[in-house]
């Protein structure tokens, strides 16, 4: 691996491993927060947050050499307390910080397609057929060892429809352990499950990106060829909205659904979710320029709209964390987002 590249995209590969490690079978104590290396940078991040921190070097390298009963030190209790409110106070390290190892590889974010199966059917997807199908647990738990171990920090999982796949809490639940801050790109239609919500406030994600096809029942429901598929969406939203969940949304405008861009939007400034806007679909599986029959015509180039350029499926492009304003109090540096 090269040091010059801090991303990896991996699509469903099939590989033989035939092996549950113990630390998937072992289930720990949940950690609040993260302290890991990332891209030359050594910071402190907490699942579900929006503000974190950045440590010197040497700061960084006594959590990595401290025993994990060993009591927080001051620096970091205050820098836990200042960031998020957490209180670290004569506990242990262990399981309340998570510190993970430098590998030194310099990678730091990865997108993971887990599987390619999808409930929709909307005309613009690249995936064609939508085959039901990924890795075995036992795989998917050696593809996570080695992100971490390569220094990913930030996973995204998509598909196809992540939440359909049948391992999707298992898998969530492994990354998460595995000390990764997870975006998660969805259409939505299962965010209302008990147990899908149940996952996500136990163990909260960076963020949920939730693809919108729609104003209206009708033109969401022709979009993503399912009768049914707006009643999903919205119940979806609403429940990840009253749960405290991270949530933002990229609209996709399409023939079917151009005139309703005004709705779409009104409905992330209802929820206050930040939202996205996609209008240029061309194909992403052999790279040509040519706008699919999706498009809409007023907001083609040439149009006088603005017109950015979209990938349908892919939907989003993780944002990137960098430090805002440092603490005198600490000995870390504040960071939000």
């Amino acid at each position: 691996m090269r040091r010059d590249r801090p991303d990896i995209m991996i699509s469903i590969v099939r590989c033989q491993v035939g092996f549950l490690t113990a630390s998937y079978k072992r289930r720990t104590p949940m950690h609040e927060f993260i302290v890991s290396p990332y891209m030359g940078r050594y910071v402190m991040v907490k699942p579900g947050s929006k503000a974190g921190a950045t440590m010197p070097a040497h700061r960084y390298r006594d959590l990595v050499g401290a025993a994990h009963d060993a009591p927080a030190p001051i620096w970091l209790t205050a820098a836990a307390r200042e960031a998020w409110g957490v209180r670290l106070d004569g506990k242990p390290i262990a399981p309340s910080v998570l510190v993970r190892a430098d590998p030194g590889l310099g990678y730091g974010r990865a997108s993971w397609e887990v599987n390619l199966g999808c409930n929709y059917e909307c005309p613009h997807c690249y995936l064609g057929v939508k085959k039901f199908e990924g890795l075995e647990m036992e795989d998917r738990v050696k593809l996570l060892h080695t992100l971490r171990d390569a220094g990913v920090l930030w996973l995204q999982l998509t598909g196809g429809e992540p939440m359909v796949d049948r391992l999707f809490v298992e898998t969530y639940e492994a990354a998460y352990d595995l000390g990764m801050m997870i975006t998660l790109l969805t259409n939505g239609s299962r965010l209302s499950l008990p147990r899908v919500l149940e996952l996500l406030t136990k163990r909260p994600p960076d963020r949920i990106t939730v693809s919108v096809y729609g104003g209206t029942e009708k033109s969401y429901d022709r979009t993503t060829g399912r009768q049914g598929a707006y009643r999903l969406f919205t119940k979806g939203i609403t429940a990840a909205h009253r749960a405290g969940l991270p949530l933002a949304l990229s609209m996709i405008v399409t023939q079917d659904n151009a005139d309703e861009v005004g709705l779409m939007r009104g409905l992330a400034e209802r929820i206050g979710a930040p939202m996205d806007e996609y209008t240029n679909m061309v194909p992403t599986i052999y790279g040509g320029d040519e706008t699919l029959p999706a498009q809409s015509t007023a907001h083609s180039c040439g149009s006088g709209r603005p017109s950015p350029v979209a990938t349908p499926g892919t939907r989003s492009s993780m944002s990137t964390r960098s430090a805002r304003r440092p603490s005198a109090k600490s000995g870390a540096n504040r960071t939000s987002t």
